[in-house]
């Protein structure tokens, strides 16, 4: 395989106890970009160049070695409705979201579970990127929260997040 590719994989923390960080089990390998790609913003457009390089052979393997991806740690979070959202008015979504839902009804409805949108997260360290993208998170359930249109009881909208 060329090129960049993508590992899905499961960590296993209870399968052998002398394993401090878990077993891992690799599912599959895809010859294919990841859906984490984007965390690679600042580097993308030389990323994917390369990637096509590669695998059209315009480069050695060992030429590849000495490439390096900026050093910034990235983090995204995607916002997941637990409740259902009503928005009746397009949303000014900070710039540090994306993937955000489109008004082309008089309401729109996000069902519970489905996605909302993405939250980008950038620092200096891996731990620092995720907490930031953790805050972003609640300045956007306050956010949908103030908007959403069914919010008429206690059960309001709740919104759960998965970090990558």
């Amino acid at each position: 395989m060329l090129g960049l590719n993508s590992l899905d994989a499961i960590v296993d923390e209870t399968a052998n106890p002398a394993w401090a960080d878990g077993q891992v089990f690799v599912l599959e390998i895809n010859p294919r970009l990841s859906a984490t790609f984007d965390l690679y913003s600042c580097a993308k457009r030389n990323l994917f160049k390369r990637h096509v390089d590669v695998c059209l052979n315009q480069y050695g393997l060992n030429q590849n070695a000495a490439y390096q991806l900026d050093l910034k740690c990235k983090a995204h979070a995607i916002v997941y409705a637990a409740e259902q959202i009503a928005l009746s008015a397009p949303v000014l979504w900070p710039d540090w979201v994306i993937d955000t839902p489109q008004l082309s009804e008089k309401i729109l409805r996000i069902s519970n579970g489905e996605p909302v949108c993405t939250v980008l997260a950038y620092a200096d360290s891996a731990e620092a990127a995720k907490k930031i993208a953790q805050s972003r998170v609640e300045i956007i359930q306050n956010l949908l929260q103030s908007l959403n249109q069914d919010c008429c009881t206690d059960d309001c909208v709740n919104i759960s997040v998965y970090i990558h």
